[in-house]
């Protein structure tokens, strides 16, 4: 006689562990303490089962009403979905699954890493859909597919942890105490240096009409971080080619003016300059990527990237309103609105000074007052709100190479003006006193 066998299926369940999930729960049933603890890791949606997501929910309402958390209570919260969620037996049994509450963390990183897991694999799936739909723009698909992976990303950060008074105090009187300069990056002229430094995690705006020197000023202090200080340096060029990049640097790095290069016209002695210079430049931690439209996801995955072979000290990028957004958008404002904000979280996140330059309108050329306000950032008030430092780069009078680099926002510092001298034919910025 023939048993008949079950079916046999190839089905492929999404990453999960029912076992961590009533782990966790039951955790915080002995514990209500560690609610606390896994809260910012742990949210809603990373539950696999449903009725754990309504037991966690039930958590999360007593914590918001400053209840206690213990089997009546959550029964209570539960109401109607009590017997759907295995009744007052199931949550008893909850108690004893976690061995203690000792593990909690780690069974609450768990869920959330399963949870992105699955999340990724959603993802994955739209963005085959959007690709075989042949009517949905490439732009669109990839706009998708980028927003899919930092969404994802950015959940995955996290809140982070907090850090006690008293660690924060101990760490500023050690600095305090050595005499060492204030952290952050130089920008190499001095006149600025006594105004800021470029610290970690700000985003740092240079801005000024066209014609002002901003590029120039970008990769001087650029230039001077990667040679100077030998701190790897990301330039993104959205406007030029490398290779007029590298032509910019040496001739600002030797003084050799410009069209000399492009002519090909060198002396015996600047040859000589221009052959120790190539030498240093080669050798520096300088890195330039001049893809003409690329988006905040883009230039964080190349920074990553960056980061992880030769290490990554300051990121520039020439321009901001060159930066493409994530989507589409109903307005040039909320783009840039995006953009700005990305480039906030790109600094904080990678723990570099962000430099950016940016446009200013042309409202400021129709004023009698030739002097830039914040006002006058270009597409969106959201720069000015987004940015740790905004400088204004812009002609001090009628003399073209006279200008004034003037430092209108500091959040962790003063102000200030400082007069420069800019020289158009070796795209160099410098002090009245040099």
């Amino acid at each position: 006689m023939t048993t008949l066998q079950p079916p046999v299926t190839n089905t492929i369940l999404p990453p999960h562990s029912i076992d961590d999930e009533r782990a966790l729960l039951g955790a915080i049933l002995i514990s209500p303490d560690v609610f606390d603890e896994v809260a910012g890791i742990v949210s809603d949606d990373d539950f696999y089962v449903e009725r754990h997501r309504w037991i966690w929910e039930a958590f999360r309402q007593l914590r918001e009403r400053d209840m206690d958390i213990d089997v009546t209570t959550v029964s209570g919260v539960l109401g109607e979905r009590l017997e759907s969620a295995g009744g007052g037996a199931y949550l008893v049994r909850l108690l004893s699954w976690p061995p203690s509450s000792l593990h909690a963390l780690s069974y609450a990183r768990r869920v959330a890493e399963l949870s992105a897991r699955r999340s990724m694999l959603r993802g994955a799936s739209e963005i085959a859909r959007q690709a075989h739909d042949e009517k949905i723009p490439f732009d669109d698909v990839l706009a998708s597919a980028e927003r899919y992976i930092f969404d994802i990303a950015q959940k995955a950060i996290g809140g982070g942890d907090f850090q006690s008074a008293k660690l924060l105090v101990s760490s500023l009187m050690s600095r305090l105490e050595s005499g060492e300069p204030p952290p952050g990056v130089s920008t190499g002229l001095p006149a600025l240096d006594d105004i800021f430094r470029m610290r970690p995690g700000d985003f740092i705006v240079l801005a000024g009409r066209p014609g002002n020197g901003k590029t120039s000023l970008l990769m001087q202090i650029a230039c001077h971080a990667a040679i100077q200080k030998r701190i790897p340096v990301a330039v993104f060029s959205l406007e030029m080619p490398a290779e007029s990049i590298m032509e910019r640097l040496v001739s600002h790095v030797t003084g050799i003016p410009f069209d000399r290069m492009q002519n090909n016209s060198l002396s015996p002695h600047e040859w000589t300059l221009f052959a120790d210079v190539t030498g240093t430049l080669a050798e520096s931690l300088l890195f330039v990527n001049d893809t003409p439209y690329i988006t905040p996801v883009q230039i964080r995955s190349q920074c990553m990237r960056l980061a992880s072979t030769h290490g990554l000290g300051l990121v520039v990028i020439d321009y901001l309103q060159l930066v493409g957004g994530s989507g589409r958008y109903k307005t040039r404002v909320e783009e840039v609105t995006e953009i700005s904000r990305a480039m906030k979280t790109l600094a904080r996140e990678l723990g570099v000074p962000v430099l950016v330059a940016a446009q200013l309108s042309r409202a400021v050329e129709q004023r009698q007052d030739k002097r830039p306000m914040l006002s006058d950032l270009r597409s969106s008030g959201s720069i000015e709100q987004d940015a740790d430092i905004v400088i204004f780069v812009y002609p001090r009078g009628e003399d073209k190479a006279a200008k004034f680099l003037s430092v209108e926002k500091h959040r962790n510092g003063p102000t200030g003006t400082a007069e420069m001298l800019f020289s158009g034919a070796t795209f160099r910025f410098s002090g009245y006193e040099e």
